[in-house]
């Protein structure tokens, strides 16, 4: 497993399922998403599991926790079951393009990166801060 995508849920119905589309629409397809419903109670569990039915690579995997815990403790939860080598952490109210995933995994590959931080500007553009162990290496060319 390459990737795995955190993402916490508390009373998302509204944008939770095109964030998760936006996952399953994904070129790379070496990634798992751990959905972790923060004692929502409106339908989000409801499009969690709908969601899930409907991945056929059986990526998707929900942790139901009966009351709310908070984003920290369900990002930890995420946290302790994840296999990929690296964690995306994903909010259930946002989504990310369909060559997310392929433009992160090939920055990736050719370099030893610890960590990736991401910003996409209002018109678009992903920008991306690379570090490398304990020194900061930026990019900032819009991607």
């Amino acid at each position: 497993m390459f990737i795995s995508v955190i993402l916490p849920v508390y009373n998302s119905e509204q944008f939770l399922e095109q964030a998760i589309k936006s996952v399953l629409g994904q070129k790379f397809l070496d990634w798992e998403l751990i959905a972790i419903n923060d004692g929502s109670t409106d339908n989000s569990l409801k499009i969690l599991k709908k969601c899930k039915e409907q991945d056929k690579l059986c990526r998707i995997k929900i942790i139901d926790l009966k009351s709310n815990k908070g984003l920290g403790y369900a990002r930890n939860k995420g946290i302790g079951i994840a296999k990929g080598r690296f964690l995306f952490f994903l909010d259930s109210d946002d989504f990310i393009e369909e060559n997310c995933f392929s433009i992160l995994s090939k920055k990736l590959k050719k370099k030893f990166i610890s960590l990736v931080t991401m910003a996409v500007t209002q018109r678009g553009s992903y920008y991306l801060n690379l570090y490398q162990r304990k020194e900061r290496m930026k990019i900032l060319k819009a991607i």
